[in-house]
């Protein structure tokens, strides 16, 4: 089954809970994203910085657009550097 790119939007904006009242975590789960990876890292590094939580977990097997690596190795070198 090939997931449209409507179908992985949808799922996206359900998860994207950002209207959610926010609360420190023991961890904060990075989702991998084809095409926003590279935003969903930046926010995740933004609430770390402000400790919201200690530990990042990035997931995703899926190249992503900006250079084709797994979301997850993307994601992990964008928080590193940041």
């Amino acid at each position: 089954m090939k997931l449209t790119d409507k179908f992985l939007k949808a799922v996206y904006d359900y998860l994207l809970i950002e209207q959610t009242a926010l609360a420190p975590a023991d961890i904060g789960m990075v989702f991998g994203s084809k095409y926003y990876s590279d935003h969903l890292a930046a926010r995740a590094a933004d609430l770390y910085h402000q400790g919201y939580f200690s530990k990042i977990v990035a997931s995703g097997g899926v190249g992503t657009e900006q250079d084709g690596r797994y979301e997850a190795h993307f994601i992990k070198d964008l928080l590193v550097n940041t």
